[in-house]
């Protein structure tokens, strides 16, 4: 679901896009859901465009969250929407609990995680890397390498690396960064060295 909209008469596009997944069994109670999430995304992008968590919180009002997650959200466009962080507002869903778990491409895009991890092999690393240590290193390291020799893989067939960010219960900004930087470390490790 998106908006692209304009701040100014004759400005520059802005856009937004998020991913959803409805929880409801019944597709009348989908239809009225995505209805009135769509409402709220209007309402956002006229209201809510310069405070980014604000945004968030009102694509909620009138949803519960036993109805709907929104498990990606991406936000651009010139100038009024360049200084949002995509990756920011991908852990303020998590902070929000919005969503379970966020997921980011190789390049730092957040992605939505079905269409990543489908018939994908993965290695999930449970634990908490503050501060990443030489221990931390070492046992990703053997890891890994256990698991290419035990499923016979190569490193293409592992295309992205993955956070969950669910035991984090309160997230600030400096905190925020700390996990940005966690994930940049984790893409910029010599998988193919290993």
């Amino acid at each position: 679901m998106g908006v692209r909209f304009q701040l100014t008469e004759g400005g520059a596009h802005n856009e937004v896009v998020l991913h959803v997944r409805l929880l409801e069994n019944d597709n009348v109670l989908q239809q009225n859901t995505l209805g009135i999430l769509g409402v709220n995304l209007i309402y956002a992008c006229y209201y809510f465009w310069d405070r980014p968590n604000a945004f968030l919180q009102s694509l909620l009002d009138n949803l519960s969250r036993d109805r709907i997650a929104i498990t990606m959200i991406s936000m651009s466009g010139p100038p009024e929407l360049s200084y949002v962080d995509n990756r920011l507002l991908g852990v303020q869903l998590v902070k929000n609990d919005m969503t379970k778990a966020i997921m980011f491409d190789r390049y730092g895009h957040v992605q939505e995680p079905d269409d990543m991890l489908y018939k994908k092999n993965v290695l999930i690393f449970r634990g908490s890397f503050r501060p990443i240590t030489y221990v931390t290193t070492d046992m990703l390291k053997t890891s890994f390498g256990l698991f290419k020799k035990k499923t016979k893989i190569t490193i293409k067939t592992i295309p992205f690396r993955s956070a969950k960010l669910r035991s984090i219960t309160c997230i600030t900004r400096t905190s925020s960064m700390n996990v940005i930087f966690l994930i940049g470390w984790i893409y910029s490790t010599r998988w193919d060295k290993m």
